[in-house]
């Protein structure tokens, strides 16, 4: 555990932070650090290095490449069937169905129809007294 852990990854933030809650984090810092280092590990989510210092392009898009063989997501493999639990979901249909069969064009139309007035009204009877610096009040009349 480093300085960095501490000061900038696992900060507590806000004003109401109390040393109790600070002595009670701290300690756990190095397990949250093997928990995310595990992560990592198992999922590849990391794609970008971690380091502080200038970022190598290539050993990133080495790192991914990597990724994509060692995952076998573009390999063909001959006489292999899609089972569907496999089918992602196609969520660009499911949205143009609720558009198209839902309710959300009648309230989209019922909240924009209504009349509007195409006159202006500037009625200024009550900007004379402001204009002219008088007030309004029983004294006056």
């Amino acid at each position: 555990m480093n300085i960095k852990d501490i000061k900038v990854t696992y900060r507590s933030e806000g004003p109401n932070i109390k040393w109790s809650y600070l002595k009670k984090l701290h300690p756990a810092i190095p397990t949250i650090r093997t928990v995310i280092d595990f992560i990592e590990h198992q999922f590849g989510t990391l794609v970008r290095g971690k380091k502080h210092s200038v970022p190598s392009t290539e050993k990133d898009i080495i790192k991914l490449q990597q990724s994509y063989v060692n995952s076998k997501i573009h390999e063909m493999r001959p006489g292999r069937q899609q089972q569907p639990s496999e089918q992602a979901t196609d969520f660009n249909l499911l949205g143009f169905e609720q558009l198209s069969v839902g309710q959300f064009w009648a309230t989209w139309n019922n909240d924009r129809a209504f009349e509007r007035s195409l006159s202006e009204d500037w009625d200024l009877s009550d900007a004379g007294t402001e204009l002219s610096g008088e007030l309004e009040g029983p004294e006056s009349g």
